[in-house]
């Protein structure tokens, strides 16, 4: 499907009854049973109480405050005109998440009404979980500890594959691997069946995977910030400026 609002209004359309929907990319490494205990641990089952039946419920991967990209040379180019502001609505990004069904209605109506804004965004994840969540007052919940962006964390995991230990990582990259997406699904159902644990931090592929340079996003160049030093008083305040 081309856009993830179609997929909401036919999941509503034909399927009786459902606990979550979730939209994924069919490029990215997705363990549904790991998913699916995180959305457990939030309690998102909670919108389907009689007294909580009003809540309209995603998550996934929390995007916060990321600004536009202005670059005419940038895939992602967003021009002034496009939207003006310096910061995004927060929103999920769009390789897996879930929402609940009435999230997905309220999403798939406002879209619909003439009173959207922006009516239509071709950053078709942003437009849905950020302008049209808020627009809806829906909540985003953020699992953002299950995700990566590395494809080499996900091959990691089958590196260093044991029947007593889960992937660190629900949801990743695949790069296009096929093979890589097959031997994924493998050791997710495996580790369903079986009850794989968790392997502990001195363990972990983000502490043990050697094919990974730069696993935490450290900058690699000097930065530039400004210091506050604020005393008890209005004489002792200073400030440092950026050198």
């Amino acid at each position: 499907m081309q856009h993830p609002l179609v997929g909401f209004i036919v999941t509503h359309s034909f399927v009786v009854y459902h606990r979550h929907i979730l939209k994924m990319d069919d490029d990215i490494l997705v363990d549904l049973f790991q998913f699916m205990d995180q959305l457990d641990k939030e309690k998102v089952d909670d919108a389907y109480d009689d007294d909580k039946e009003d809540e309209e419920i995603l998550v996934g991967y929390k995007q916060r405050a990321l600004s536009p990209q202005r670059n005419p040379a940038s895939k992602w180019f967003v021009s002034r005109e496009e939207f003006s502001g310096d910061f995004f609505p927060d929103f999920l990004s769009g390789w897996a998440y879930a929402l609940t069904p009435r999230a997905a209605r309220s999403l798939v109506f406002e879209a619909s009404s003439s009173g959207s804004i922006p009516s239509f965004f071709w950053i078709d994840d942003l437009w849905v979980t950020g302008f049209l969540a808020v627009k809806v007052g829906a909540k985003l919940r953020a699992i953002n500890h299950i995700y990566t962006v590395y494809a080499e964390h996900m091959r990691c995991c089958l590196q260093t594959r044991d029947e007593h230990f889960m992937c660190d990582f629900a949801v990743g990259p695949s790069l296009g691997d096929v093979a890589l997406i097959e031997q994924f699904g493998k050791l997710s159902s495996l580790c369903h069946v079986s009850s794989c644990q968790r392997r502990k931090w001195e363990k972990s592929i983000v502490n043990t995977c050697v094919n990974v340079d730069n696993p935490f996003f450290l900058p690699e160049t000097g930065g530039v910030g400004e210091v506050f030093v604020i005393g008890n008083s209005r004489k002792n305040r200073s400030v440092i400026a950026p050198q």
